[in-house]
């Protein structure tokens, strides 16, 4: 069998969820991204989180233009609960947070998680991803994760969560829907470190998880986010 028979015998819908705020230099390059995988089964949400800028027309343009992407306009309430917003509309069997200013890392990186997925019948498959902006382009970040046993462990949970961060991020991981909306896993409202609690509190129900080597996720070193923003207080 080809890949490409494998990928359309793969009937598993996704949905990509994309929190949108202030990114409309970068959202036409990540829904490039997004548009271009050979995955058959996707649809995307855009959640237009009260951007002032350009976006809300860019977000509704996409929607109009493809079937399968819708938006959802909201006043500005932060990543965590636009990223529940998109969630709460979601129709897919597994679920992918994407960032605005972010991209997809080549083709085939839905085909691939989704083929781990179902593989390990996994509740969190993790992928590598690469750092990325107008200068450079990283080679992939390694994990230090395997599967099995080791999950269950404090050195698993250190090694993902804190020395190198790879079970932190809710980007570039997918999600079964049903072990999120099971466990009523939602995101937290907090301005940042958001990712960080909501995968501790998945890692808490003890999911099945699942990795690949693969980079599938292209994270922006963008010195503008609220990551690399100056905080005072």
């Amino acid at each position: 069998m080809t890949s490409k028979e494998t990928i359309q015998n793969m009937n598993k819908k996704v949905s990509i969820v994309i929190p949108v705020y202030k990114t409309e230099q970068y959202l036409g390059e990540c829904m490039d991204s997004v548009l271009g995988q050979v995955y058959p089964c996707i649809e995307v949400i855009l959640v237009d989180d009260g951007s002032p800028d350009g976006c809300p027309a860019l977000c509704d343009h996409y929607a109009e233009r493809y079937a399968n992407v819708s938006v959802i306009h909201q006043s500005n309430q932060g990543l965590g609960l636009s990223r529940n917003a998109g969630l709460s509309r979601a129709s897919g069997d597994y679920v992918f947070f994407l960032d605005s200013d972010d991209c997809m890392d080549g083709e085939r990186a839905i085909s691939l998680l989704v083929k781990r997925a179902e593989e390990k019948n996994a509740d969190i498959v993790v992928g590598s991803f690469r750092r990325f902006n107008a200068k450079m382009v990283s080679s992939p970040n390694p994990h230090h994760l395997r599967e099995g046993a080791y999950t269950k462990t404090v050195d698993f949970r250190f090694k993902g969560f804190y020395m190198y961060g790879h079970l932190a991020y809710d980007w570039g991981k997918l999600y079964r829907k049903s072990f999120l909306e099971g466990n009523d896993l939602k995101c937290s409202p907090y301005p940042f470190t958001q990712d960080k609690a909501h995968n501790m509190a998945c890692c808490a129900y003890q999911p099945v998880y699942a990795f690949i080597d693969e980079s599938v996720y292209r994270y922006r070193v963008n010195e503008e986010s609220v990551t690399f923003r100056y905080k005072e207080n």
